[in-house]
C-alpha cells in the first residue's frame, strides 16, 4: 500500500491550490513525460500513482464517458480486474461504490480515484501523466478549469529514433523503410496539436523542453514551482527518488556514460537525417533545435506530412466521435496487461 513520502516539504501557502488543481503532463511518447511526473511525485506533494490513466484517450471514448449506469457497469467490468486498478492500492469495493454512485463523467471518475488515493496517502495534490492526452487538452481544461498543463517537448530526431526502435508507429506499406521519417512526422503532429490547443488554454499551459529538464534540472524545476504551486526542490527530489528519477526508462539501455540527449547524431544515417530534417525541420527550429545542416524540402517531403496527418486525424475522430470507437474494449485490457508499468512509454 502506498504511503506518504518521508520528509515531505510543506506546500506553498501563497497559492490557492488543492485537489481541484491537478497537474496534467502530456506530450509525444518518448519525450520525457515520465521523468517529470516522477519528479513531481518525488517532491512529496503529489499522489503516487505509477500508471497512466488514459481517462480521456481510452476510457471516455470506449465507455461512453460514463454518463449512464450501464456505461459505468461496463467500465467497471473491465477496469476493476486490470493493473490500472491494482496500482491504486485502493479497496475495490470502495472504488466500485464511488464510481457507480458519484461519477457521471470521465472527469468525475478521475477526480474520485485521485481523491481516494490522496486520502490514503495523506496528500492534497495529484498529477496525471498520459502522453496521449495531448490530443484532449481542450476537453480536459473544460473539465478541470483550475488544472495546470505541462507539455513536454523533446528533440524530434531523438523521439523519432526511439519510436522507430520500439516500432510503435506503423508506416504505410510503401514507407516501411522510412520508419524513422514517419515517426518524426508523428512527433510533429503531437507537438503541433499540443502547441495549438495549449495556446487556447493560456497561462495554465506550459511547454517544457526535455533537454532543459535533464541539463538544467534545478533551474527548470524552480520555474515550474511557481507554475504548479508547489516547491519542487531538486535536492529533496533526488534524495527521495521515485521510479525513473533514479532509474531511467530508456529503450537504449543504460550505461555509465548514459545520456538521453542527441542520440540522433550517432543513431541516424546521413540519408535518414536528411529525410527527417526535410520533413520536420521547421518544427524543430520553432521549438529551439538547430538543424545539422540546411536541407531543402522535397516534393515527397511536402506530401508525406499531409497524408499522415490526415490518417492520424481520421483515427482520432473515429475513436472519439463514432460508435466504431466504442466497439472494442480489448485495447484497455491489452495495454493494462502487457505493460507492468506503462509509464515506460516515455524515457528519461
Amino acid at each position: 500500500m502506498s504511503t506518504p513520502l518521508q520528509n515531505t516539504p510543506p506546500s506553498r501557502p501563497d497559492l490557492d491550490i488543492g485537489l481541484d488543481s491537478p497537474v496534467f503532463i502530456v506530450g509525444c511518447p518518448r519525450s520525457g513525460t515520465t521523468l517529470l511526473y516522477h519528479m513531481l511525485v518525488s517532491s512529496g506533494h503529489f499522489v503516487n500513482y505509477r500508471a497512466e490513466v488514459h481517462a480521456f484517450s481510452i476510457l471516455g471514448p470506449k465507455f461512453g464517458n460514463l454518463k449512464t449506469h450501464r456505461d459505468r457497469c461496463l467500465f467497471l467490468q473491465h477496469w476493476l480486474p486490470s493493473i490500472y486498478c491494482e496500482k491504486t492500492n485502493l479497496d475495490r469495493n470502495q472504488l466500485r461504490d464511488a464510481i457507480l454512485n458519484d461519477c457521471s463523467s470521465t472527469a468525475d471518475f478521475l477526480s474520485s480515484m485521485m481523491r481516494l488515493m490522496s486520502e490514503q496517502q495523506g496528500l492534497n495534490r495529484w498529477a496525471e501523466c498520459t502522453p496521449a492526452h495531448v490530443f484532449y487538452l481542450k476537453q480536459m481544461h473544460a473539465a478541470f478549469p483550475n488544472a495546470r498543463f505541462i507539455h513536454m517537448v523533446r528533440d524530434g530526431r531523438d523521439v523519432a529514433l526511439s519510436l522507430a526502435r520500439q516500432r510503435w508507429i506503423t508506416p504505410l506499406p510503401w514507407d516501411k523503410k522510412r520508419s524513422i521519417s514517419v515517426a518524426s512526422l508523428f512527433w510533429q503532429h503531437n507537438v503541433s496539436v499540443g502547441n495549438r490547443d495549449g495556446a487556447a488554454i493560456g497561462d495554465k499551459y506550459r511547454e517544457v523542453r526535455f533537454e532543459d529538464l535533464v541539463q538544467q534540472p534545478r533551474k527548470t524545476l524552480n520555474q515550474l514551482s511557481d507554475f504548479v504551486g508547489e516547491e519542487l526542490d531538486y535536492k529533496h527530489i533526488t534524495e527521495n527518488p521515485v521510479g525513473s528519477v533514479s532509474k531511467p526508462n530508456s529503450s537504449f539501455g543504460t550505461k555509465d556514460d548514459f545520456s538521453p540527449i542527441g542520440r540522433w547524431h550517432a543513431g541516424m544515417s546521413d540519408e535518414q537525417l536528411a529525410s527527417v530534417e526535410s520533413l520536420v525541420g521547421q518544427t524543430l527550429i520553432d521549438r529551439g533545435y538547430e538543424l545539422s545542416q540546411q536541407y531543402e524540402a522535397t516534393t515527397q517531403a511536402s506530401l508525406m506530412p499531409a497524408v499522415y496527418k490526415a490518417i492520424w486525424t481520421a483515427k482520432h475522430w473515429t475513436r472519439t466521435q463514432t460508435f466504431i470507437g466504442r466497439l472494442s474494449t480489448l485495447e484497455l485490457i491489452r495495454i493494462a496487461t502487457t505493460s507492468e508499468n506503462d509509464q515506460a512509454a516515455t524515457p528519461n
